[in-house]
């Protein structure tokens, strides 16, 4: 926050744009307040503007520094009036300067002159909604943007050039590169993707501790507001990938092509989060091809008819598939189990069938068809998903692989494992093409 406030000899704001980027229960919030609360009180501002992605957040915000005022004396006493009216939320001082909240859209802002504007949630800010609101700080003599954020994912970032943050990460990247700061002061508590141990932490100790200790450098709050012992069961509960994500602030993997096979919007419109299958259900296994990760993914029916795809089970390396697929199988009776044999899951096919699970190998010709059958049923909304993370990376980043006359969903993008998608594809297959259940067989004789 020092630096987010750092003025130079004129007494200016050193920074028009600041950018502080956290994991949750960081503070974030606390550095907000403070922001405003001394832009109200000791810089005189006469308009600052809090807008979030949503009407709530940005009403909690309003309640959470309307209780820091009521709590003091020393501030009431400037506070002329506190408006709580639905879209008119705002703390105005005797001096008249305002902190208005509002909800961000693509016209909030406009016709406000504001001297600050604070961007919470700024990984969903698109570049419609920065227009409605940099225009009108022109005029002003020393204005500031300050954002605040979580690391984006590919399901709440918004779509191609309208995602605002990835461009503040590049910029601040290529500023710190060149020791040309310029007019942005960034703060990103994100590891990079090369700090990851190859290793998979829940079954690896070394690995482990090596995820604990990013997690204190991605996290200041850490063994002060969260404790250690929180984080480590954390990590256990929701393996590698998801921890990366939401503890260490993993950023999605730059510059790589997205949306080239499904249409983002259609993907999305296929969301249920309280989706789920009846029995029984498909497993497909697949494993990426650097060997790196192995996924089982599932597709069976819902009660309304619609198809229903997740990733049941996602953990680096490949040793844990085996064991966890005869436990699983033992307890779903899934009426099919499909691999690709010319694929590096191939290597379960064997121990699979030692162990008596019948195994369905699909062909490449098979592949092809199960690639374009769930693109089909996405552009059909015929299917449904959670939107779990893992999987909305995947079908984003999903990529063609020509195969004779026809294409198949790859396992991989420029460097990214895009392995799931082909995997729920394979088993939304293994589901739709099995034989169909027996019927009971009832006799009848005639005049009887």
């Amino acid at each position: 926050m020092i630096d987010d406030l750092a003025v130079d000899a004129a007494g200016q704001w050193c920074a028009l744009e600041t950018c502080d980027i956290a994991q949750r229960q960081q503070g974030k919030g606390a550095i907000i307040e403070t922001i405003e609360l001394a832009g109200l009180f000791l810089f005189r501002e006469m308009l600052i503007l809090h807008s979030a992605h949503e009407y709530k957040t940005a009403q909690e915000a309003f309640l959470r520094i309307r209780a820091l005022i009521d709590g003091s004396n020393d501030l009431t006493r400037y506070v002329k009036a506190i408006r709580e009216a639905n879209g008119e939320q705002q703390i105005i001082l005797m001096s008249g300067a305002r902190l208005r909240f509002v909800a961000r859209s693509k016209g909030s802002g406009r016709g406000f002159s504001a001297e600050r504007n604070i961007l919470d949630e700024a990984y969903a800010l698109t570049r419609t909604q920065l227009a409605a609101l940099l225009p009108t700080m022109s005029a002003q003599p020393n204005p500031q943007v300050n954002m605040f954020t979580t690391v984006p994912d590919a399901e709440t970032m918004p779509e191609g050039d309208e995602a605002v943050l990835p461009g503040i990460h590049k910029r601040a990247l290529a500023a710190a590169a060149a020791g040309r700061p310029g007019r942005l002061c960034y703060h990103d508590h994100s590891i990079r993707r090369e700090e990851l141990p190859k290793a998979d932490p829940v079954t690896d100790e070394k690995a482990f501790e090596a995820y604990i200790e990013l997690a204190y450098q991605a996290n200041p709050a850490m063994g002060i507001r969260i404790s250690e012992d929180y984080v480590r069961g954390e990590l256990a509960a929701l393996g590698a990938s998801k921890f990366a994500v939401e503890r260490l602030g993993l950023w999605l993997e730059e510059d790589a092509p997205e949306w080239q096979v499904f249409h983002r919007g259609e993907w999305f419109d296929c969301k249920d989060e309280e989706s789920a299958p009846q029995d029984p259900v498909a497993f497909a296994l697949i494993v990426s091809e650097d060997l790196a990760w192995t996924s089982v993914c599932v597709a069976g029916q819902r009660a309304d008819g619609m198809h229903h795809i997740e990733v049941a089970e996602r953990q680096a390396g490949t040793s844990w598939a085996v064991p966890w697929m005869l436990e699983r199988h033992a307890k779903w009776r899934p009426c099919r189990v499909v691999i690709s044999k010319s694929t590096p899951a191939g290597q379960f096919v064997a121990p699979l069938t030692e162990a008596g699970i019948e195994v369905t190998t699909i062909s490449t010709q098979d592949a092809a068809a199960a690639s374009g059958a769930l693109l089909t049923a996405v552009e059909s909304k015929t299917v449904r998903h959670r939107g779990q993370g893992t999987l909305n990376i995947s079908v984003a980043r999903a990529a063609r692989r020509n195969v004779a006359k026809t294409w198949e969903l790859a396992l991989t993008s420029g460097t990214s494992d895009v392995s799931p998608a082909a995997g729920c594809a394979y088993a939304l297959w293994g589901y739709t093409t099995r034989a169909p259940a027996p019927q009971p067989f009832f006799a009848s004789v005639r005049g009887r």
